[in-house]
């Protein structure tokens, strides 16, 4: 009698697991269904330009003496301005690279339109979009263009009064305004 009830328990036990390898693989079946595109996909793109008309010479600092801040802000600035012509949205990415062979930017002070004097050293270092001939590089600023915007940047540059005159003596320094722009998502 035991032989048999526990005949009975496996018989059960064998029916309920083909029960649940046959649902198992019905559900498989149905969710797991494969399709295939009839049309082709279409990618739509637009416009994305932004242009930069500069508007002042070259940036270089040669046979300059160091100033005070309030002798730096009376310098000529160099100018620039963004247009976004195009239909997306526009980041954009002001930045000052240094040559090779230029003094320390943390001689070299800056004030960037309305924003307050600052030193190029204290700002972050840029790793990348280093052209060559270049060894340093920093994002001075940043913002957005909306679809048909502008927007104008003034850079005052000048020789910190702190500079050490042992390590600017008989040096020049030199740098490039560039400007890196990508659509905004």
């Amino acid at each position: 009698m035991k032989e048999r009830i526990k005949s009975i328990y496996l018989k059960m036990t064998i029916l309920v697991a083909m029960i649940l390898l046959i649902i198992v693989t019905v559900s498989y079946g149905v969710f797991l269904s494969k399709r295939v595109q009839s049309t082709d996909n279409e990618i739509l793109s637009s416009c994305f330009n932004v242009t930069r008309t500069s508007e002042s010479a070259s940036i270089t600092l040669t046979k300059t003496i160091p100033l005070s801040d309030e002798e730096g802000l009376n310098t000529v600035p160099y100018t620039f301005t963004l247009t976004n012509s195009c239909d997306l949205d526009a980041e954009y990415y002001v930045i000052i690279s240094s040559t090779n062979g230029s003094f320390s930017n943390n001689y070299v002070k800056y004030k960037y339109n309305s924003d307050i004097v600052r030193t190029l050293g204290g700002v972050p270092a840029n790793t990348s979009n280093i052209d060559s001939g270049y060894n340093d590089s920093r994002i001075i600023a940043g913002g957005v263009l909306n679809h048909g915007d502008s927007a104008e940047g003034n850079i005052r540059l000048w020789l910190s009064d702190n500079a050490n005159y042992n390590e600017i003596a008989s040096s020049t320094w030199s740098g490039q305004v560039k400007i890196i722009s990508k659509a905004r998502s």
